[in-house]
């Protein structure tokens, strides 16, 4: 291939063969028009004519040369910058669609993901739910040939009277006697082959173990909440009971999911001491005072521990069925004080119903939640004035 020269090294290629050219035919009229006379001795004025006469014309001429092909250097060096530079421009050009397009990829794999992960939710879903219902329909069932065994519609509600038969509660019997004789009956009945209780409960710890585990449930309330529609109220208590014995396991668990959070405390053994006179409907006004003294201290403690740890809760309310004032203080410690007038409305005595208190504090703080006392951690200071008294309760928290 025939190599293209530019113009200006073409220039440059004319004038070097002229410069040259000029050199010859200089050297040739010096030679033969000029002195020169062959001698051992160098004539050094006609040399330097000479010189000067080369050096001057085609200095120039091959000075002009070097400066066009200087020129026509630059020229090439910047076409040869920018074809670099529009070569380097295609390359960040096809850089960033090849970065689009990972994007786009990335995006789409995230997508793929998203999608297989709910899918593969929804596969562990449909899998626990075909597990749980199972089990609930075991549990049903063991529930129903239970009822046929005890002749009762609610096999716990005959359960828990012999419960509380062998518990053997005195009139004077403390709150943690009564406790340790609860306790006690409790492994009596649940090794009763007669009643054969065990069973059951396993059924219901292993749902409630389940329900535990299964992490990626969203709505994993609904489903304790079908299972807590399954128990009555003497199955609550015998569940109490049971995951407070020996035979109980991971009672953090029910906790947790509240499985337990409908049993009425009052009709636990603890309490039948002080209330086993109580008509029916005195009963259900002391459970309905007892749902809105924990719901009190409930809120008290959430909001005690959503404020700064120096800035003490303190509430004081009235319960208007009963006609006393419940104020509440919670810094470093729990105090409740209770002022009752003595023109009140409550349905039991104020000696039994301070005791009531007491033991609620510690069934709330305590052994509701699994938790043994030591039984000196609550102090009470009563004052009696003209027209009312004065219970105060500090419990160390």
């Amino acid at each position: 291939m025939i190599k293209k020269y530019s113009t200006a090294e073409k220039a440059a290629l004319y004038l070097t063969i002229l410069a040259v050219s000029i050199i010859i035919v200089g050297a040739t009229i010096f030679i033969t028009n000029g002195s020169w006379k062959l001698s051992s001795t160098l004539n050094e004025t006609i040399v330097g004519q000479f010189g000067d006469f080369v050096g001057g014309l085609s200095g120039t001429l091959i000075g002009l040369v070097g400066i066009i092909l200087y020129y026509s250097a630059l020229k090439e060096q910047r076409k040869d910058i920018k074809i670099s530079q529009e070569s380097l421009s295609f390359q960040v050009k096809a850089l960033n669609q090849q970065i689009t397009e990972f994007q786009a990829q990335n995006e789409e794999l995230t997508l793929t993901r998203r999608i297989y992960e709910q899918q593969s939710k929804t596969m562990r879903t449909q899998q626990f739910e075909t597990h749980f219902y199972a089990l609930l329909n075991l549990s049903n069932t063991i529930r129903e040939s239970l009822n046929r065994s005890s002749e009762s519609t609610d096999f716990a509600k005959p359960l828990y009277d012999r419960l509380i038969e062998l518990s053997e509660i005195q009139p004077n019997d403390s709150f943690q006697i009564s406790r340790a004789k609860s306790r006690e009956a409790y492994n009596k009945l649940h090794l009763d082959p007669s009643q054969n209780i065990g069973k059951h409960f396993r059924t219901i710890h292993e749902i409630v173990r389940m329900i535990n585990e299964c992490d990626y449930l969203d709505n994993i309330d609904q489903y304790s909440s079908i299972l807590k529609s399954q128990i009555s109220d003497s199955e609550i208590l015998l569940l109490y009971y049971h995951y407070g014995s020996q035979f109980g396991i991971q009672p953090n668990i029910v906790l947790k999911l509240r499985i337990l959070s409908e049993l009425p405390r009052y009709r636990k053994i603890e309490f039948q001491s002080l209330l086993k006179k109580c008509t029916v409907s005195e009963l259900i006004q002391l459970h309905e005072f007892e749902n809105w003294l924990s719901l009190f201290l409930a809120r008290g403690f959430q909001t005690a521990k959503s404020l700064e740890s120096l800035t003490p809760f303190e509430e004081e309310l009235l319960y208007s069925k009963f006609e006393i004032f419940v104020r509440l203080v919670i810094d470093r410690n729990l105090k409740l004080t209770i002022t009752i007038p003595k023109n009140n409305k409550m349905v039991i005595g104020n000696d039994d119903f301070k005791e009531l208190i007491e033991r609620h504090l510690y069934d709330f703080q305590f052994t509701g939640v699994f938790a043994e006392p030591r039984y000196d951690e609550l102090h009470i200071n009563v004052i009696a004035h003209v027209t009312s008294t004065q219970a105060s309760y500090i419990l160390n928290v």
